[in-house]
C-alpha cells in the first residue's frame, strides 16, 4: 500500500469530528484570530475531495508553499496545482486581494490640506462639466486631511444648486471637523459674485451652529480665488 492510499483511508471527513474541532464551528466558538493558518484555509477551501477532507487539503497545501507564496497563484494556478476546483481557487484568490486591499487601507495617509492652494488642486479633480458651474464640498478631520471630497451638485449653465444641509448632514455622517468648498466659473473669471457671498455666509452660520469650521470657499476659473484670503469667510 502506497502512502497516498494510507492517507486517503485514514482521512476523516470534517463533519465527523466534534464540533470543538471543526474549523467553522472553532471559529463560531472562539474567533478567527484562534484558528491556525490549516483551519482558516480549510474553511475557504470548502468541500474536500478524493484525496481527502478541506482540512487535509490545506495541510498538504501549506506543507508544499507558504501562505505569502499561495497568495501570489492566480485562481486557476491555485485550482489546477491542488485539484480543489475553480471555486476554492476564486475564492481565495478573492481572500487575498480583499487581504491586500485592507493593508493598503491601514497603511494610507490621507491627504492633507495645508493652503488654499492645494484646496484648489483637490477641487478640480472633481470637476465633472466645465461648461456648467459644479459645486464641490471637501469633508476634513481636524488635522486637515481629506475624510472625502465629492461633487455636491452641477448646475446649469451659470447656475449651481447647493443645499446646505445635505453639506451638514454628510459632515455629521462622516464626523468631519471642517469643510472647504469650492465651485467653477465657467466664464473663467474667478471674481466672488454677490450670491457666492451670500452663499458662503449661510453656510459658514450653520457650520457655527454645528461645531464644523468652514476652512475656505474657492472659486476656480482661470486661475483661482480663495474667499478666505479676501476675508470673507
Amino acid at each position: 500500500m502506497i502512502w497516498g492510499e494510507f492517507a486517503i483511508m485514514w482521512s476523516v471527513k470534517i463533519k465527523d469530528l466534534p464540533p470543538a474541532e471543526r474549523p467553522r464551528e472553532r471559529l463560531l466558538m472562539f474567533g478567527a484570530n484562534k484558528l491556525s493558518n490549516t483551519e482558516l484555509l480549510a474553511i475557504l477551501i470548502r468541500t474536500g475531495n478524493k484525496q481527502g477532507s478541506a482540512l487535509d487539503i490545506a495541510r498538504r497545501v501549506l506543507a508544499e508553499i507558504t501562505v505569502l507564496e499561495l497568495s501570489k497563484l492566480s485562481a486557476q494556478e491555485i485550482a489546477a496545482k491542488f485539484g480543489v476546483g475553480l471555486t476554492a481557487g476564486c475564492i481565495l484568490s478573492a481572500a487575498f486581494e480583499l487581504a491586500r486591499r485592507l493593508s493598503e487601507e491601514r497603511n494610507y495617509v490621507p491627504e492633507q490640506i495645508q493652503s488654499a492652494t492645494e484646496a484648489a488642486c483637490v477641487a478640480r479633480r472633481y470637476i465633472v462639466d466645465e461648461t456648467k458651474e459644479n459645486f464641490i464640498t471637501v469633508f476634513l478631520n481636524g488635522k486637515n486631511r481629506i475624510v472625502k471630497a465629492e461633487t455636491t451638485s452641477v448646475g446649469i449653465s451659470n447656475m449651481s444648486i447647493v443645499e446646505p444641509r445635505e453639506i451638514f448632514s454628510k459632515a455629521l455622517l462622516l464626523r468631519a471637523s471642517g469643510i472647504i468648498i469650492a465651485h467653477n466659473h465657467p466664464s473663467g473669471d474667478t471674481e466672488p459674485s454677490e450670491e457666492d457671498v451670500k452663499l458662503t455666509r449661510r453656510i459658514k452660520e450653520g457650520c457655527l451652529l454645528l461645531n464644523l469650521t468652514l476652512l475656505d470657499h474657492i472659486i476656480l476659473g482661470n486661475g483661482f480665488t480663495s474667499l478666505r484670503d479676501k476675508g470673507l469667510v
